[in-house]
C-alpha cells in the first residue's frame, strides 16, 4: 500500500467526529471461511505400493477425509450461529458496549479490556470477568485510533454518492496507547512487526462520520471477518451499567 497520509488524516478526523457523538447503535457481523476441499485436484505421482501399503494409504486417506468433513460440518454449524448480526450499543466516552445475539438469552458486556456474559439485568458483581476479545465493537473502534496509513477506494457510485471506503493499516501499539486499558491481540499474529500492520477497512459517510468498520483476520485454516455497522449515532444509552444492560427493542 502506498502511503497516503491525507487519507489517514481523513479517517482520524472522521473518528474524532464520530466519538464526539458519544454513542451509537451497533450491528456486528462475524463471518468465517474455510478453504475448499482439494480432493479433486491432481496429486503428484506416488511410488508403487504393495497391497499392505495401498491398504494403509487408503485407510489414512479415509481418516483424513472424515476429519476434513467433520471440521467442515462443525464450521458450517458455527457459521450458522454467526449468520445473524449481533445488535447492541456502544458508549464511546466510557469505553464500553453491550451486545445481544439474536435468539440468545445471554448478552455480552464489554468495559475496556474486560467482558461479562449473562442474562440482561444480571448484576456484574455476580459474574466472572473475562478478558475482552477482538470480536467486539469496542476493539474495532479502538483499532482505528492506531491508523498509520490508508488509501481510498474509487467511488463505486457513478455520481460519487454514498459512503467513501478506505483500506487502512493500524499500529496496535499506537491504538493501545490512546486508551486507558489493554487491547486484545488478534490470534494469528506471531511477530512484533505484525502488530504494526493490522488491516482495517473504514467507511465514512457524506457528513464525515464513520459508519462501517471491517477487519479480516487470516488464520492458517480460516479467514475470520468482523464487520461493524454504526447504524445510528448519538443515541440514548442505558442508565445502569452495574448490571448487564437491557437493550430497548429486544425481546430480553
Amino acid at each position: 500500500m502506498s502511503h497516503d497520509f491525507a487519507a489517514r488524516d481523513e479517517i482520524l478526523g472522521a473518528l474524532e467526529r464520530t466519538l464526539l457523538r458519544g454513542s451509537a447503535r451497533t450491528s456486528l457481523q462475524l463471518e468465517s471461511e474455510l478453504p475448499d476441499d482439494d480432493a479433486s485436484s491432481p496429486r503428484p505421482a506416488r511410488p508403487e505400493r504393495d497391497a499392505l501399503g495401498r491398504a494403509k494409504a487408503a485407510a489414512g486417506h479415509a481418516a483424513s477425509q472424515a476429519i476434513f468433513w467433520g471440521l467442515r460440518r462443525a464450521h458450517e454449524y458455527a457459521s450458522s450461529k454467526m449468520a445473524q448480526p449481533v445488535v447492541g450499543v456502544i458508549d464511546f466516552a466510557e469505553h464500553r458496549c453491550v451486545q445481544l445475539p439474536s435468539g440468545q438469552s445471554e448478552a455480552e458486556l464489554i468495559v475496556g479490556d474486560e467482558r461479562w456474559l449473562g442474562a440482561p439485568g444480571t448484576a456484574i458483581n455476580r459474574l466472572t470477568a473475562k478478558p475482552a476479545t477482538v470480536w467486539q465493537p469496542l476493539w474495532l473502534v479502538d483499532l482505528v485510533r492506531g491508523v498509520v496509513d490508508a488509501r481510498e477506494h474509487p467511488a463505486q457510485d457513478a455520481g460519487g454518492n454514498g459512503p467513501r471506503r478506505f483500506s487502512a493499516t493500524s499500529d496496535l501499539n499506537r491504538a493501545a496507547e490512546a486508551v486507558p486499558y489493554g487491547m486484545a491481540i488478534p490470534p494469528n499474529l506471531d511477530r512484533l512487526d505484525d502488530l504494526r500492520n493490522i488491516p482495517i477497512d473504514v467507511w465514512v459517510d457524506d457528513d464525515g462520520f464513520i459508519r462501517r468498520l471491517r477487519h479480516d483476520n487470516a488464520r492458517p485454516t480460516t479467514l475470520m471477518t468482523s464487520t461493524l455497522d454504526l447504524t445510528e449515532l448519538g443515541i440514548a444509552l442505558p442508565e445502569d451499567w452495574s448490571r448487564i444492560p437491557v437493550l430497548a427493542g429486544t425481546d430480553s
